[in-house]
């Protein structure tokens, strides 16, 4: 629907951003064309400084009709919309391409008076019939109309009608004697032809204006260098609908002889997989990716500039701060490649995520993990004179060859949390999630070029990331769903990621459910292993191609969730109310919090004493959560916590009964005080 109301916009509601302000005397002279397009890229003159080109309406229509089928959502026709929007009845080339370009801009504030909207067409006067247009002069091929209320310009441009707000502007395109696909090489010409709808900038001519000019101040103050836009020439962005789902490519291409340019001409791309010593576990999140000393040098630029600030605070310590920048942009310099990778774990005591790195280095990868351990030891001197800060610094400690995991020297980075500040039921929260050791960084140096880095999972995790390494093998790259989407992007790249919508949504869930928290998701989430792809690869001499892959059973998957978590509370059955003979049967209980979110949920914090000389059993505790649940009819769920006699409110809870929607009860035993857990046994 959006993009109907697009295709109807392009030619008129553009025209109507700024009122214009034309008149005949802007057409100079009697300009005849000096070109006669045939297809969309060659109607937009070579200056444009940007182009939104739909190579084919038609095409584009069918595909998006057959997108709202495959996800059984109704979608109108853009161009049926557009035609009835502007009162075309014929005289409109379905099959032509469409485009809007935006020449050189030398006002900000009226915009639209530089755009210029190219219309496919069969028959050119009976396209325009509804507009009445009128030459501007006898002889002109400048004609004047009002188009939808709006003082408009339009000219018979080979197989196209282009109109304008601009006489002038208009006059300019005509006048052109070179096209936009006279500039664009032939990969590029290919690529926008094949899909579907591409937003084109020609950030060489953008970035060289008087415009730009005012413009890289502002940009500077938000931290930003200017001078790096000024190094590419053009870049672009487009998607394409298919069947298998919805391909979004990005383009860049620098100077040559600038340091973007050098970088992106000396990436060398493989078809071999980039997810190195990751093993074969369900992952949230994976991916790899090569670098070269050239790509490095500009992250060696940007290290510079933040460190830069840190050279002019070391004081006394400046010339170890400029050692420690050396060395690290020595071991930068020798990085060659790095995959990462974010997994749920199955149940375990070792936590329920773990977060792994392998960093691959051109020698002696032990200089990565000696640079980690001077840059927190210099930090932590260079704070030493501020007490507070020091204090806070001092959680970070780093210990070399602190254990052997697999015939392997493991260096720990560890984070200590402060006891004072966050209280045991966190603590727990966080041990729970990312295992007991708490915030615990392990870096293994497997051999002179690797180094294995994870976060969560315990030694067993590391010790199966050593044996992939040593085994030089890619298992993960067998993994089904990674193999499913690999054909619809790039065989040849340096980058390559993959993220699991599906086991992303599952491991939140997860994780909330553990550290006591609910989300108000009641959708169930399929199993789709069909991951989102991403990668970027080599293109022209100095540019680079980025793809993001979103699979069609993904988009469906989302689409579902999304529609039935919308129906969820009309779909929302109550429980019944209990009766008075049900409501005597409750053990007593005292309200000690409520909280509300909107009709959301409902939450209670809830004082129970002991029955009889004995802990509440859950049958119990059922009871008063239905009961409560019960007088709460405007809220979709309802969750109750229950506190003993002596027990801290949010320092964990005897027991839980949540309605999320359905009713589940969990007595949890290790929040029990001391003098009560004798009675567990019974």
């Amino acid at each position: 629907m959006r993009f109907a109301r697009w295709t109807a916009a392009s030619v008129g509601l553009l025209m109507a951003i700024v009122p214009s302000a034309a008149s005949a005397q802007e057409a100079g002279t009697k300009v005849t064309p000096g070109r006669s397009p045939q297809d969309v890229l060659s109607a937009v003159p070579a200056e444009a400084w940007a182009v939104l080109a739909v190579p084919s309406v038609t095409r584009l229509e069918q595909k998006l009709t057959a997108f709202g089928q495959q996800l059984q959502v109704p979608m109108m026709s853009p161009i049926a919309l557009g035609k009835m929007m502007l009162g075309i009845t014929q005289g409109f080339d379905d099959k032509g391409g469409l485009a809007v370009a935006l020449l050189p801009l030398k006002d900000l504030s009226a915009p639209a008076r530089s755009l210029v909207i190219f219309m496919p067409v069969t028959d050119y006067d009976a396209l325009l019939a509804p507009w009445a247009p009128q030459p501007l002069e006898e002889g002109s091929a400048i004609s004047k109309m009002a188009l939808m209320n709006k003082e408009s310009y339009v000219a018979r441009f080979g197989r196209f009608a282009a109109v304008a707000q601009s006489a002038e502007v208009l006059t300019k395109v005509l006048g052109a004697k070179k096209s936009l696909r006279d500039q664009l090489d032939k990969g590029r010409i290919e690529r926008i032809e094949k899909d579907d709808l591409t937003l084109w900038v020609n950030m060489g001519a953008v970035t060289s204006s008087d415009l730009y000019n005012g413009l890289a101040f502002l940009i500077q103050m938000t931290g930003n260098d200017p001078e790096l836009l000024r190094q590419f020439r053009t870049a672009s962005l487009s998607v394409r609908f298919d069947p298998a789902g919805v391909t979004i490519g990005g383009y860049m291409d620098a100077d040559p002889e600038s340091d973007s340019g050098k970088a992106m001409s000396s990436v060398q791309s493989t078809s071999r997989s980039l997810l190195t010593g990751l093993p074969k576990d369900p992952f949230i999140l994976a991916g790899g990716q090569m670098y070269n000393k050239e790509s490095n040098k500009i992250g060696i630029k940007m290290l510079d500039k933040m460190m830069g600030q840190l050279t002019q605070q070391a004081g006394e310590d400046v010339e170890q701060v400029e050692k420690l920048i050396e060395t690290a942009s020595e071991a930068l310099l020798s990085l060659r490649h790095l995959s990462m990778s974010v997994s749920p774990l199955s149940a375990s005591d070792e936590g329920m995520i773990a977060a792994t790195m392998v960093l691959t280095t051109e020698s002696d990868s032990k200089r990565l993990c000696q640079t980690f351990d001077k840059l927190v030891g210099m930090f932590k001197k260079m704070m030493a004179d501020d007490a507070r800060v020091a204090e806070r610094v001092g959680m970070f400690v780093y210990n070399a060859d602190a254990e052997k995991v697999g015939g392997v020297a493991v260096d720990h980075f560890k984070v200590t949390l402060p006891p004072e500040e966050l209280d045991a039921d966190w603590i727990r929260k966080i041990h729970k999630v990312i295992g007991p050791q708490g915030l615990l960084v392990r870096l293994a140096t497997v051999d002179d070029k690797h180094v294995a880095v994870t976060l969560g999972g315990g030694k067993g995790h590391l010790a199966r990331v050593i044996d992939v390494i040593k085994s030089k093998e890619t298992p993960l790259a067998e993994d089904a769903g990674i193999k499913r989407v690999a054909g619809h992007v790039a065989k040849k790249r340096y980058v390559e990621f993959y993220l699991s919508a599906d086991r992303l949504i599952k491991t939140v869930m997860a994780v909330a459910e553990a550290i006591g928290e609910k989300i108000p998701l009641t959708a169930a989430i399929p199993e789709i292993n069909a991951p989102l792809a991403v990668t970027s690869s080599p293109a022209g001499k100095a540019g680079v191609r980025m793809e993001l892959f979103m699979p069609m059973e993904m988009i469906s998957a989302v689409k579902d969730i999304v529609m039935a978590q919308m129906m969820a509370p009309q779909q929302q059955q109550l429980q019944p109310v209990e009766d008075a003979a049900a409501e005597e049967k409750l053990i007593p209980y005292t309200i000690i919090k409520r909280d509300e979110l909107g009709s959301i949920k409902v939450s209670f914090d809830l004082r129970i004493d002991l029955v009889d000389e004995r802990l509440p059993t859950k049958q119990e505790l059922e009871a008063v959560s239905r009961h409560l649940h019960s007088k709460e009819k405007v809220h979709e769920r309802t969750f109750v916590l229950f506190y003993l006699p002596g027990m801290k409110v949010d320092a964990g809870a005897f027991a839980r009964a949540h309605h999320n929607p359905d009713l589940e009860v969990e007595i949890q035993p290790w929040f029990v005080p001391e003098k009560y857990k004798h009675l567990l046994k019974e």
